[in-house]
């Protein structure tokens, strides 16, 4: 087992600013890249090597869709950010870290809790 992938999927420079002038919707996209998280959506392209920063400026925005749980889910997602980044992982929001045979499946939460409200 090694801690890093063998190959990790870029986008490249501008792909972010691209993508947030194409989506129509206010959800979180969140890629881990060039040693920095990115959160994407709506016209919206936020960046930092640290999820505490990028958190900040996420709320800096004052985005109507951030309550408790989703706050709670976005903390979960960028600590998940940062460790592929600190440890040359792929990162793919709503999915596991790919440890091999070590890797315990996760579930979306987030998901499981709208089923069970509708």
């Amino acid at each position: 087992m090694t801690l890093r992938d063998p190959a990790l999927h870029e986008f490249g420079a501008g792909h972010f600013e691209q993508l947030a002038a194409h989506l129509k919707d206010h959800n979180y996209r969140l890629f881990a890249e060039g040693g920095r998280i990115h959160l994407v959506c709506a016209g919206l392209h936020l960046e930092a090597a640290d999820p505490f920063q990028l958190f900040e400026q996420l709320m800096a925005t004052q985005p109507k869709n951030v309550d408790p749980s989703h706050a709670f889910y976005l903390g979960y997602e960028l600590a998940k950010a940062v460790t592929a980044l600190t440890l040359g992982k792929e990162y793919r929001q709503d999915e596991s870290l790919d440890w091999g045979h070590l890797t315990v499946a996760e579930q979306c939460h987030r998901r499981l809790r709208r089923a069970d409200a509708g």
